[in-house]
């Protein structure tokens, strides 16, 4: 969103924000963008209330990602141009004026759904040219390694005695392993100081910056794979069973499963789906092919030390991960003054 933001103000635009109701929102996204824009920001409701909401006055309707129900119901309800950012296939698609991807074999996958997509670049790289802060790293000669326990509340609580075992399991392994953890910056204090306590060295750094010195990261599916791609760390992906209740999904299933008695089992089945579609990291998938380790199931906190060792242990891998990743780098460069500015454009032309 901060490149998008900028090249909007760039050029003019002026901006009054709402945000749409999703089921992968972390709670965090309105003091995020007043922290970083001048422009009034709405919402979110909840998605009953938002239905209920009576109709504003909108230009169009933009989404960087997520679910694109709500999108598409409001694009319809308003009249307005509907833009989508994704990275992959979603429902609704076909119903947009205008889809961006970031690669082109992205572009191909979509044609294959009957989707035209327009190359625009890959705006994680713009955003990572945004983060600021100190880089949290100290001791040269460890091994440096990222936790990302993820966006949502629940599912950072969730994980803090998960990863500070796993640290543990690495540490038993080699003495010098420095580890950061990447909180979000409107995390309670309690939580900063459980993490830190945990010896997990939590930073409000921006990922860019911390992806600057590190050597390797532990990290769930989503777009934080294309920010490690994009900083060319090698990364292990891990969904161990015992967080999937926790896990958002896509559509109507997303509001559904936290209904009681339906919500589990629609859940289960959603993701018993996802794993059977093949890779999860986005460089796998992008290549076809392990890039790096995906670990889904029954992980527990040694497995997933063992992973990350056998990794960090095997120089000449880490160098064949971080060659692929510069490969697939230049699948996303489309000359033009980058994907933020190319968006803005077009998206400025239909609205204004």
């Amino acid at each position: 969103m901060r490149p998008l933001l900028q090249a909007y103000r760039v050029r003019g635009v002026p901006l009054r924000i709402r945000l749409l109701p999703c089921p992968f929102a972390s709670g965090s996204e309105r003091p995020v963008l007043q922290g970083i824009t001048d422009a009034p920001v709405e919402g979110p409701e909840g998605f009953v209330s938002f239905l209920a909401a009576p109709g504003r006055a909108i230009s169009g309707v933009v989404q960087l990602g997520g679910d694109l129900l709500v999108g598409r119901w409001i694009a319809g309800r308003c009249g307005v141009p509907l833009c989508c950012y994704t990275y992959g296939y979603k429902k609704g698609l076909q119903r947009c004026t205008q889809v961006f991807t970031a690669y082109a074999t992205m572009a191909q996958w979509l044609a294959g759904r009957g989707v035209r997509a327009e190359v625009a670049g890959d705006l994680v790289r713009d955003a990572l040219a945004c983060d600021e802060g100190p880089p949290p790293w100290k001791e040269p000669d460890a091994w440096r390694v990222v936790f990302f326990p993820g966006s949502r509340a629940d599912i950072r609580r969730a994980s803090l005695p998960y990863l500070g075992e796993t640290a543990s399991r690495l540490r038993a392994r080699r003495e010098a392993v420095e580890i950061a953890t990447l909180l979000s910056p409107f995390s309670a204090r309690e939580e900063w100081r459980r993490w830190d306590a945990e010896g997990l060295n939590p930073t409000a750094s921006g990922t860019g910056r911390v992806l600057e010195g590190a050597d390797l990261a532990v990290t769930q599916p989503g777009t934080n794979t294309l920010e490690l791609m994009q900083s060319g760390v090698p990364f292990v992906v891990a969904v161990p069973e015992r967080f999937f209740a926790m896990i958002p999904l896509p559509g109507v299933a997303g509001f559904l499963t936290g209904l009681p008695m339906i919500g589990a089992p629609l859940r289960r089945r959603a993701l018993d789906r996802i794993r059977r579609r093949g890779y999860v990291a986005w460089p796998n998938r992008i290549a076809g092919e392990p890039l790096v380790p995906e670990m889904v199931g029954a992980v527990e906190p040694e497995d997933l030390a063992r992973a990350v060792a056998a990794l960090l242990d095997v120089p000449e891998r880490m160098r064949r991960v971080r060659t692929r990743f510069a490969e697939l780098r230049r699948d996303a460069s489309t000359g033009s003054d980058g994907p933020a500015a190319m968006i803005a454009e077009r998206t400025k032309e239909m609205v204004m």
